[in-house]
């Protein structure tokens, strides 16, 4: 547990300073983990680094911003968090989140978005926060100027 807490504040830290890269220990939590976070587009890639011995982490931007605003540990190592599925709709929708990630002892990690619960409860290990104004940005790009060079001038329609 200690190393998926060092995981998810390497990955917020870096976020925050907006790294493109961050390195993270090699072990088999933060190896599910981050396959995870990669299928979902969470991260732009992974890779293991045989020099450093640790993974090389691309973190994904749009506009600039970082993708994840924010990870919020939930469960700790002195206090284990378990929730049924009923708590999880509750805290998806009254706390706002994008995703919870959920160790179950049936499917191991899972990450919950609030459109695609199952049926199912479990550790709830962290709440992520996707960072709201990359979507507000791409709709307001919808109307834009001409852009005038030296000699051409390209307008958008």
């Amino acid at each position: 547990m200690k190393s998926i807490n060092t995981l998810f504040s390497i990955l917020k830290i870096n976020s925050l300073k907006q790294n493109l890269t961050c390195y993270l220990p090699k072990n088999n939590k933060n190896t599910n983990i981050l396959e995870i976070f990669y299928n979902e587009g969470l991260i732009k890639k992974y890779i293991y680094d045989k020099k450093k011995k640790k993974y090389l982490v691309f973190l994904k931007y749009k506009y600039n911003l970082a993708f994840i605003n924010n990870i919020i540990n939930i469960s700790k190592p002195s206090n284990y968090i378990y929730f049924s599925y009923k708590k999880i709709i509750k805290l998806l929708k009254h706390k706002n989140y994008d995703y919870l990630l959920i160790n179950t002892s049936e499917n191991g990690y899972k990450l919950i978005e609030n459109y695609n619960l199952n049926n199912f409860g479990g550790e709830v290990i962290a709440a992520i926060k996707l960072n709201s104004s990359i979507y507000k940005i791409k709709r307001k790009h919808v109307n834009v100027k001409p852009v005038l060079y030296k000699h051409l001038v390209v307008q958008s329609k």
